[in-house]
């Protein structure tokens, strides 16, 4: 069994209720930046952006990038330690406004399309600089959501 929260869990199985109290997990480490961020060419947005933290498109100051509806793929790197890339590793996006896919070191991760907007790393990270690659798609006609 994989538990991503603290807290109190109480299962049941053949032999009875089992209570487990999750206490000890490290706190979650945010990813700071900054992002490069890519955007389709030839619908208005720059090639790409450097995004020092994470905003929602439509608050961006560049018309292009506050106007744009497309597909746009943020980039960064993160460093792990032992103990953490030998440990459950998940990926929270945040708020997501349709569809992402994620890469972590050349590797697919698949897609996610619905809150939580994680994915499970584990196995996928080492104790190293890790590359992330997020594809985001924001579609034609309809106004940017907070990201």
């Amino acid at each position: 069994m994989s538990l991503w929260k603290q807290g109190r869990y109480e299962l049941a199985s053949p032999k009875g209720q089992i209570a487990l109290d999750v206490d000890d997990l490290p706190p979650p480490r945010q990813i700071a930046g900054p992002w490069t961020v890519r955007f389709t060419p030839g619908w208005g947005a720059p090639e790409s952006s450097v995004f020092e933290k994470l905003i929602p498109w439509n608050e961006h100051p560049l018309e292009g990038i506050r106007f744009f509806s497309g597909s746009g793929t943020y980039r960064t790197t993160f460093e792990l330690g032992d103990a953490e890339a030998a440990s459950l590793v998940k990926l929270h996006l945040g708020q997501v406004g349709n569809i992402a896919t994620v890469r972590v070191n050349g590797r697919d991760l698949g897609a996610v399309w619905t809150a939580p907007w994680s994915i499970d790393l584990t196995g996928c990270v080492e104790r190293r600089t890790q590359r992330v690659g997020d594809r985001g798609r924001q579609p034609v006609g309809q106004p940017p959501r907070r990201r």
